[in-house]
């Protein structure tokens, strides 16, 4: 820590005073967020392979498949998936 640090009583560097642990925590969240980027980025990858690989008849019974194995987290997915499905009808419904 620097010496030019001066803190208070709950640890924040008072106004006008450098944290050098600033830094390291931009750091830190930024390598979060590049993580979290690219995650998502797979999933989407292999979610499209996915549908390009599969006919539709599959895709329905591994739906099916999975709705039986975890019906709460379905159901969940299928509520959230509905409203914003419907929140976008009705958007569209508003701007005509």
């Amino acid at each position: 820590m620097s010496s030019d640090v001066n803190f208070d009583r709950k640890g924040a560097a008072r106004a006008g005073t450098r944290n050098p642990d600033n830094a390291v925590r931009w750091d830190a969240g930024a390598a979060l967020c590049r993580e979290a980027a690219q995650r998502v980025s797979r999933w989407r990858a292999t979610g499209a392979r996915y549908l390009r690989e599969r006919r539709m008849e599959d895709i329905v019974a591994d739906l099916l498949a999975l709705a039986r194995e975890r019906p709460g987290q379905t159901l969940a997915a299928a509520a959230l998936l509905g409203a914003l499905v419907g929140g976008a009808i009705h958007g569209l419904s508003r701007s005509r």
